[in-house]
């Protein structure tokens, strides 16, 4: 909060306020939630930024905690069209298409993914994360302990314990 008082304060700086009050009020009992501060400091995040994907991101993560999948998922496609390459707003549409029985549109998602930039790290996880999700357990275990020699090499000094 100091660091915003400063007139010259970074845009971000208000951006990660925003994603720090949404976290807190993520973790507190239902009963303590208070959203209004959140959306304070999300429209204040608004006014002096213009970091689009993390303001979008930010509204569509509160639209699912709300409950509100379609909406999130009307944030999250466009988003996807602008950014396809960002791991953060897959996982995000990914996890709302599975929230309404649409989990075959993440997989879908996750193809034409992997078709475009092939299999990475991060698109393995997501596919074990949704197959786990949908009790396909053995899809899954299959993947993690195989899938990951179809990484890229270039990719190989992401993923932890596994030698390049």
């Amino acid at each position: 909060e100091q660091a915003l008082g400063m007139d010259d304060s970074p845009p971000m700086t208000y951006v990660l306020r925003a994603r720090a009050e949404f976290k807190r009020q993520v973790n507190r009992l239902e009963a303590e939630q208070d959203w209004t501060r959140f959306e304070q400091v999300l429209a204040e995040a608004k006014q002096k930024t213009d970091s689009q994907l993390s303001l979008a991101l930010l509204d569509a993560q509160y639209a699912l905690h709300q409950g509100n999948t379609e909406n999130a998922i009307g944030l999250l496609e466009p988003l996807k069209e602008a950014f396809p390459e960002s791991d953060q707003v897959s996982r995000a549409l990914i996890f709302a298409y599975d929230r309404i029985g649409r989990s075959e549109d993440g997989l879908v998602l996750l193809d034409e993914r992997e078709k475009n930039s092939g299999r990475t790290t991060a698109t393995i996880l997501m596919r074990a994360d949704l197959l786990t999700q949908n009790e396909r357990f053995e899809e899954a275990l299959e993947l993690l302990t195989g899938g990951m020699d179809e990484v890229a090499e270039a990719d190989r000094g992401r993923v932890p314990g596994k030698k390049k």
